[in-house]
């Protein structure tokens, strides 16, 4: 709570004070290099809450690198106030105020302030109600003023399709392309259509992506050989590819599984498949896919296919495929997470899930994620 930060603000400028008397470099004044302060919500809200945060960054000014605020209602006013401190810190690495509200005006304001701190290569804003083109094309700049980003994270805020193009567009593929970009995550800001299209291409042109996060997206009318390029196409190696609750098509899905199911594609690095929430899994047809599209993918740990209304034939099939075979001969030799909730199991497919489970020696299998079972 304030107390705390109090406490903690002025025990730190004491620190300081001796360290000045003493004569000792400043940056051997606070080894202070990682403030997180998550889910404190009214304790520390507001314009209070932030000079307090303010307090702590000046006596650490030369020594912090990552700063968390998550969840913690800043507000517009707190934000205001929490920028100018950030303008000191130009050694800052790692920036994130997650869930504080912030607004879309003062959101603008934050972002020129990190588009001068040239060192920062990690930023969340995700869940802000940062929405509108205005806030689009400030976020676009502060990303396109250099090209060391790894990390950028947006989720939860309705940009919009056209914002989230914009950003892409204008702050990440013609601001230096973001060559070292590891992790982009767009999931919960409207995206669609020309967002993925915008996506693809810097795919093709960040050679370190690992991250895609698109959860939330309406692309039901999406390009089917554009999803499908981000999972059978080098570059992009991606490591996590994240299209939960994405309405895709048929022919999005018939394109991405066939290939792998087939033997003509392998990837050899996708770990994370999120595809929960597309119930176009419902069709036989298309959930006969997943099995044998499994064969294609030996580097997976996690495969999310909750709430996609699998029929229970596939489910057992699936199950079956998983639990099967020696440690050599078994497909996904490295998957720890299977996420099915949500999907009904009558009573027979109940009992040979069960039965697989019971049966299967996997070493690394450590949960299978709850499933709704109606018997």
């Amino acid at each position: 709570d304030l107390t705390v930060l109090s406490a903690l603000a002025e025990s730190l400028q004491d620190v300081l004070q001796y360290k000045a008397a003493e004569g000792e470099a400043m940056k051997e004044d606070v080894q202070v290099k990682d403030l997180a302060l998550r889910r404190c919500g009214k304790a520390i809200a507001g314009e209070e809450g932030a000079r307090q945060i303010g307090a702590v960054l000046i006596a650490c000014r030369a020594t912090m690198r990552s700063l968390t605020v998550d969840r913690c209602a800043l507000g517009p006013k707190g934000a205001d106030i929490l920028g100018p401190y950030l303008q000191d810190h130009r050694q800052l690495l790692h920036l994130s105020v997650r869930g504080n509200a912030i607004g879309g005006p003062s959101g603008i304001k934050l972002a020129r302030i990190v588009a001068d701190l040239k060192h920062m290569v990690s930023l969340s804003l995700a869940d802000n109600g940062l929405e509108g083109d205005k806030v689009a094309r400030a976020i676009a700049a502060m990303l396109a003023a250099r090209d060391n980003w790894l990390r950028v994270e947006l989720a939860g805020n309705d940009l919009g399709d056209s914002g989230c193009v914009t950003i892409v567009k204008h702050g990440v593929e013609l601001g230096g392309g973001s060559p070292r970009l590891d992790s982009i995550d767009l999931s919960r800001c409207g995206a669609r259509h020309k967002a993925l299209v915008a996506l693809s291409r810097v795919a093709k042109r960040s050679p370190l992506l690992r991250r895609l996060r698109m959860s939330h997206s309406r692309l039901a009318r999406a390009d089917s050989k554009i999803i499908a390029a981000l999972v059978h196409s080098a570059p992009p190696p991606l490591l996590t590819l994240d299209l939960r609750h994405c309405e895709l098509s048929e022919k999005v899905v018939q394109n991405l599984l066939e290939p792998l199911g087939h033997g003509s594609c392998v990837n050899e690095r996708l770990e994370q498949l999120l595809l929960s929430g597309n119930t176009v899994f419902g069709n036989d047809s298309i959930a006969a896919l997943l099995p044998p599209a499994l064969d294609g993918l030996p580097a997976l740990t996690t495969l999310a296919l909750g709430s996609c209304a699998l029929p229970n034939a596939t489910l057992a099939t699936l199950l079956a495929v998983l639990c099967a075979g020696s440690d050599d001969e078994r497909l996904c030799p490295q998957l720890s997470t299977l996420e099915l909730a949500g999907n009904e199991l009558r009573g027979d497919a109940c009992e040979a899930m069960l039965a697989n489970l019971l049966r299967c020696r996997r070493p690394v299998c450590r949960r299978v994620a709850r499933v709704r079972r109606q018997l």
